[in-house]
């Protein structure tokens, strides 16, 4: 069918093509309606190369755009053990924006770069009662983020590999800052962070 499409566009745009250059003399106006629906084919054109069907994997089934049967564009994935992803796709993979909710209740909402998170997002985990405002890589906290736990203290400053790593300060429940300073992997001046690890894709 989607050979029939490009080809039916295709012998539409010849017969434009042809039926402009028979012509000795044409009229300007005629010449541009002419481009207009070149132009007007030419996008269905392109168009008719992407398509959007639910397809079934062996572990989900994707509903969305697929180009040459990849995802490719806007879908969603619903793993049949209850995750499920919605958003943008780029060679079979997750990439640009998205919601990605696990099965647990945890959401992402952000950037994905070739199937991790990656870039800017928020990270909700229900379980271990946290939401996490920043940067990832790497599908974990990498660069600057704001860290709240659900009990009221929160750390705003520098990760690396999801723990605290460079400059950065904690605050207790009331919002008073409580360590200010250097972290490293996790420490800070001897001391174990509080941060617990969080799951990844």
């Amino acid at each position: 069918m989607k050979k029939m499409i490009v080809f039916t566009c295709l012998l539409s745009a010849s017969a434009i093509i042809l039926s402009g250059c028979g012509a000795k003399a044409t009229v300007g106006s005629t010449m541009d309606k002419q481009e207009k629906e070149l132009e007007i084919i030419q996008e269905e054109c392109e168009g008719a190369s992407n398509s959007v069907r639910s397809v079934d994997f062996s572990n989900g089934i994707y509903t969305g755009d697929l180009l040459v049967e990849k995802r490719h564009g806007f879908g969603v994935y619903e793993w049949y053990d209850g995750h499920r992803y919605e958003g943008y796709w780029e060679n079979d993979r997750r990439h640009g924006k998205g919601i990605f909710e696990w099965n647990n209740g945890d959401k992402y909402e952000g950037d994905f770069e070739n199937g991790e998170m990656s870039g800017y997002g928020v990270l909700y985990n229900k379980i271990m009662k946290f939401r996490y405002e920043g940067n990832f890589a790497n599908d974990d906290f990498n660069g600057y983020g704001e860290y709240y736990h659900d009990n009221g203290w929160c750390y705003k400053g520098f990760f690396k590999d999801g723990v605290p790593h460079g400059e950065g300060k904690r605050y207790n429940k009331k919002g008073k800052v409580v360590q200010k300073g250097i972290w490293e992997y996790g420490k800070y001046k001897s001391k174990t962070s509080m941060i617990p690890n969080h799951h990844k894709l």
